[in-house]
């Protein structure tokens, strides 16, 4: 028995782009065999320091590697990620790279620039203008379809991801984006395809962060089991060696633990990890509605089911994020129907 394909979807598709922005790069000019040596050591230092917690060292390596490879946008990303890690605002680094786009007006920049806006619309302009400026910019036709697909916009998506690939066929955060909407439109086979192209392209490059490869391997456990395969999504769960990074990681992978025990009918089994995916990140609405899922329709414990759905409409209350007051609305739904079965009064 699957979950419902939505929240399947949803951590699908959360896993293409990092908090605010597009995630890690590669294109065919710069794959990491076709790097200078002085440049590939720096990337590999660089990432063994930021995989060790040493941010710091980290940005001053990748600050060395830009300056000998200033068109691999890959490296700039890391350094963009090294520079938060460091401790740099949000803020004060999205000022300084929104400066230096006005100030170079080139469309490298204004990729770079739009990868920190947390909102669409800024990002949209700032690649846009990355856009005009070069129309032919496989990273920016990229970041248009990541974020109309974040829209639910999916056709100009997979428009715009189509010219994206037509430049650079080897870039690798489209092709990621590629293999999710397949996941979406049902075509799990060419999904599973893609994500393990993914996979093998992204093994051996510093440039992309391995909880973005471990994250991956958890995209094709719910293709697996989306498709009707959850043995083999837990055998993919189990290849899993790399611990994740994150406490949002941790509670990813303990979702996706409940959904696959879930649909191979152990039921007490995918309670246990839907708990300990709340406790490993407490902020996450979907464990919470799993659990609520798992007591209403599976262990036929409706007073467990009503708390449940209850702690979902108490926290999406207090939230302004979509997902939330979707889970909002469902709980008030679920509640009314288990209220009107116990003759209770409605919630409010």
């Amino acid at each position: 028995m699957k979950l419902a394909a939505a929240a399947s979807l949803a951590l699908l598709l959360a896993a293409c782009g990092s908090s605010g922005g597009l995630d890690a790069y590669g294109n065919r000019e710069t794959a990491p065999s076709a790097l200078p040596v002085p440049v590939r050591d720096d990337a590999r230092a660089a990432r063994a320091a930021l995989n060790g917690g040493d941010a710091a060292g980290a940005r001053s390596i990748l600050e060395r590697a830009c300056e000998r490879a200033p068109g691999d946008l890959g490296l700039a990303v890391m350094l963009q990620e090294a520079e938060l890690a460091a401790g740099e605002e949000p803020q004060a680094l999205r000022a300084r790279y929104g400066e230096l786009a006005r100030q170079r007006n080139d469309a490298r920049s204004w990729v770079l620039a739009a990868r920190l806006e947390p909102d669409g619309a800024p990002a949209r302009e700032a690649l846009d203008r990355a856009l005009s400026l070069d129309p032919g910019c496989a990273w920016a036709l990229y970041g248009r379809a990541f974020h109309e697909a974040r829209e639910g916009e999916w056709t100009e998506a997979q428009k715009l991801l189509a010219q994206a690939l037509s430049l650079d066929a080897a870039l690798l955060p489209a092709r990621r984006l590629e293999a999710a909407l397949f996941a979406r439109d049902g075509k799990y086979e060419q999904a599973q395809e893609a994500f393990e192209a993914w996979l093998e392209a992204a093994q051996d490059d510093p440039r992309v962060d391995p909880a973005l490869r471990v994250a991956t391997v958890l995209d094709l456990a719910l293709v697996d089991l989306e498709s009707g395969s959850p043995r083999a999504a837990r055998d993919r769960l189990a290849s899993l060696t790399d611990g994740p990074a994150d406490a949002a990681s941790l509670g990813r992978r303990l979702c996706v633990l409940a959904a696959v025990e879930q649909a191979l009918g152990h039921s007490e089994l995918a309670l246990e990890a839907a708990q300990a995916a709340e406790r490993a990140s407490p902020d996450s609405p979907l464990a919470k509605v799993q659990q609520a899922l798992l007591h209403e329709q599976w262990l036929g414990d409706p007073v467990a089911a009503k708390e449940a759905w209850q702690r979902v409409l108490g926290e999406a209350r207090t939230s302004g994020d979509l997902t939330d007051l979707i889970q909002s609305m469902r709980a008030r739904v679920v509640l009314e129907r288990l209220e009107s079965a116990s003759g209770a009064p409605k919630p409010r």
